[in-house]
């Protein structure tokens, strides 16, 4: 059984628009990184997965999409995380993207690490 010590408790910084930061030597993984963002309307992010697969988790709020895998125009469903279930992105490795915020206010979180095979894109409702 492994460690479930006290080093799982993370606090998040409110501060920072990445407000949670987790890689696999902070946590004591082999593989994953972990990280939680918020942002508010018309903001964008972009970011390239490179040799890792990547999920997009929304917690709250309704975004788009644009990548050179495809296209995923408002999705979202919920206010918050007690607000029903998420939408998830899944993006294989090699996909560059922006993230556009098409809310007041956006909350999501991302998980990615390498990939020894590739998937195609896939929006899980």
């Amino acid at each position: 059984m492994g460690n479930f010590g006290s080093n799982l408790l993370i606090a998040p910084d409110r501060s920072q628009q990445e407000y949670m930061t987790v890689s696999p030597v902070s946590a004591g993984w082999e593989h994953l990184n972990f990280a939680a963002r918020k942002m508010v309307e018309f903001e964008s992010w972009e970011w390239e997965t490179g040799e890792n697969e990547l999920a997009l988790v929304l917690l709250g709020g309704k975004c788009s999409v644009h990548s050179n895998r495809g296209k995923w125009v408002e999705i979202g469903r919920r206010a918050h995380v007690f607000a029903g279930m998420p939408y998830t992105l899944y993006l294989p490795p090699q996909t560059r993207f922006t993230l556009s915020c098409l809310c007041e206010n956006l909350d999501f979180a991302y998980g990615w690490c390498a990939a020894t095979s590739t998937h195609p894109a896939r929006l899980v409702k």
